[in-house]
C-alpha cells in the first residue's frame, strides 16, 4: 500500500493458492493524503485476483463502521502505469497522471460530448482577451479560421503524401529535418495542452496562450499547407494574401477590444 507523493509505504508478503485467503496490511494513512494505491505485484505470466479492498480504522471498535470501502472497484494497473506515475512523481505531477489513467475512459466520452474545451483552446488562441476571455471575436471570424485552418490541414495531408510516394526535389527532402523537429515541438506543446484534459475535463481550460510557445511551427505548417493547394506559378503571392489576411484579423481584434472598453 502506497501514499502516493508522501514517501510512504508499506507492504506484506504471502504466498497464493487457488482459495482464496485474507491478507491484512497494517500502514499509517498520512492525514492530508489524497490518494492510496493498493498493489498487488505478482510473479511474471502469474494470474491473481483480488477482491473487497477494505480500509478500517485499527482503533476503531467492531461496531464502528469502516471508513472505506471498495466493493468489487479495483483497478488493474501494469507495471507501464506504475513506473509513469513513479516518474510523474519527480516531475510534481502524480496527481494528473494517476486522475488520467483512472478516468482518461469516462473523460473522453465526455470530451466526445462536448468540446468546447477544445474550442475554447482553438478560439482563445486566434482571439479571446480579458482575464475571463470575455472578449471574443466575431463568430464569423472564428469560422472563417477555422476553415482556412482545415484547408491548411487537407494541405499537409497532400504534402505526407507526395514525401511518402517520394515526389520531392533535393532541395525538400533536406527541409524535412526541420520540418521533424518543427512537428515533435508541435506534437508535444499540443500533448501538454490538451492531454490534461482526459485526466481534469471540467477542472482544465486549455487555453490557446499555452500554444503561444509554438505559434513559430503553426505558422509553418499552415503556410506549408496552403502552399500544396496553390499552383506554383501563383504560390509568389501566397505570403501577400497571408500578411493580409493577418492585418485584418489584428483589425477585427483592435476594433472589439476598443469597443468593448471604449464603446467605440
Amino acid at each position: 500500500m502506497v501514499a502516493p507523493g508522501h514517501g510512504t509505504s508499506s507492504e506484506v508478503d504471502f504466498t497464493a493458492s487457488p482459495e482464496w485467503q485474507r491478507v491484512t496490511l497494517q500502514f499509517i494513512v498520512p492525514d492530508d493524503a489524497v490518494h492510496l494505491q493498493v498493489i498487488l505485484a505478482a510473479a511474471p505470466e502469474s494470474v491473481m485476483y483480488f477482491d473487497q479492498v477494505t480500509i478500517t480504522d485499527a482503533s476503531a471498535t467492531d461496531a464502528q463502521v469502516e471508513w472505506l470501502r471498495n466493493d468489487s472497484g479495483e483497478q488493474i494497473r501494469t507495471l507501464g502505469e506504475i513506473a509513469t506515475v513513479g516518474v510523474s512523481r519527480w516531475l510534481g505531477l502524480s496527481s494528473t497522471v494517476q486522475r488520467f489513467f483512472s478516468l482518461w475512459q469516462s473523460n473522453l466520452q465526455k470530451l466526445l460530448a462536448d468540446s468546447r474545451p477544445i474550442q475554447l483552446g482553438f478560439e482563445s488562441f486566434w482571439g479571446n482577451f480579458g482575464a475571463a476571455l470575455a472578449v471574443p471575436l466575431p463568430a464569423f471570424a472564428y469560422k472563417t479560421l477555422g476553415f482556412i485552418c482545415g484547408i491548411g490541414a487537407v494541405g499537409m495531408g497532400v504534402y505526407v503524401c507526395k514525401t511518402i510516394f517520394g515526389k520531392m526535389n533535393v532541395y525538400q527532402i533536406n527541409q524535412q529535418y526541420s520540418l521533424l523537429v518543427l512537428g515533435m515541438a508541435l506534437l508535444f506543446a499540443s500533448f501538454t495542452v490538451f492531454m490534461p484534459l482526459l485526466a481534469m475535463y471540467g477542472l482544465w481550460a486549455p487555453q490557446g496562450r499555452y500554444l503561444f510557445p509554438i505559434v513559430l511551427p503553426i505558422g509553418v505548417f499552415l503556410t506549408l499547407g496552403w502552399s500544396q493547394l496553390v499552383p506554383g506559378r501563383h504560390r509568389r503571392w501566397l505570403s501577400t494574401v497571408v500578411v493580409i489576411g493577418m492585418v485584418m484579423l489584428d483589425c477585427t481584434a483592435l476594433s472589439v477590444l476598443t469597443n468593448y472598453f471604449y464603446g467605440i
